[in-house]
């Protein structure tokens, strides 16, 4: 990471970042997987956090063995999700209405890039009314390769005519923070569920405990 960094733009995560939708998802997970008949432990889908389908399906077959009911869980899963949150809402992340004001005033642009498929990225924001702040949107269903390969934020740095090495990138999982990594951008960890291992720490260019935080640092980059 060079010592001198200019930002110019800064890219958003959204589930555990913008939206605090991780805990709506391990709500209908639980109950989902309870369907089925699978008691597991809480840490497992504290694992699965930030990767992609293919991914969760093989961890989760590779835990529970070929018959897992994969889609079959899925599917519960979104049956439950859509129940909360027509029931209570989307809970935003503490601070990020401020942090993302704050980038407006100085007229910094900003875009989110998201494993999450494009409609129900863009149906999330619009819920929230978070949409009105970005410039652009990449969903894990408009790239090749999801997180933690680097394609997602690569191609959202694109739209936002920047540089890698200014755009800094917001994220609270393990797999975001690899990507921005790989794109060549300034990987900032906001913590949701999980802490990041030592080994990760190696390439976090900081771990902010919140989003005031977040833009404390980001007032000393631009």
């Amino acid at each position: 990471m060079p010592i001198q960094i200019n930002i110019k733009a800064v890219i958003f995560d959204m589930d555990g970042l913008l939206l605090d939708t991780e805990a709506i998802a391990k709500h209908a997970f639980d109950l989902a997987m309870a369907d089925y008949d699978y008691p597991h432990e809480p840490q497992l889908f504290v694992d699965l956090v930030g990767y992609d389908e293919r991914s969760t399906r093989k961890m989760l077959k590779h835990q529970f063995g070929d018959a897992f009911p994969f889609s079959k869980i899925c599917r519960k899963m979104a049956k439950y999700e859509k129940a909360y949150i027509q029931q209570n809402g989307i809970p935003l992340k503490k601070g990020i209405v401020e942090l993302l004001t704050f980038i407006e005033e100085v007229n910094i642009p900003k875009g989110v890039g998201t494993t999450t498929s494009f409609n129900k990225a863009m149906e999330n924001l619009e819920i929230t009314g978070l949409n009105q702040f970005f410039d652009h949107l990449v969903a894990g269903d408009q790239v090749e390769n999801r997180k933690p390969a680097p394609d997602i934020f690569q191609n959202v740095g694109i739209k936002l005519d920047t540089p890698p090495e200014n755009c800094l990138v917001l994220e609270d999982s393990e797999p975001g923070i690899k990507a921005a990594h790989a794109a060549g951008m300034c990987p900032v960890m906001i913590p949701d569920m999980k802490q990041p291992s030592e080994e990760l720490k190696k390439i976090i260019f900081k771990v902010v405990p919140d989003h005031f935080a977040a833009m404390d640092l980001l007032k000393t980059l631009i």
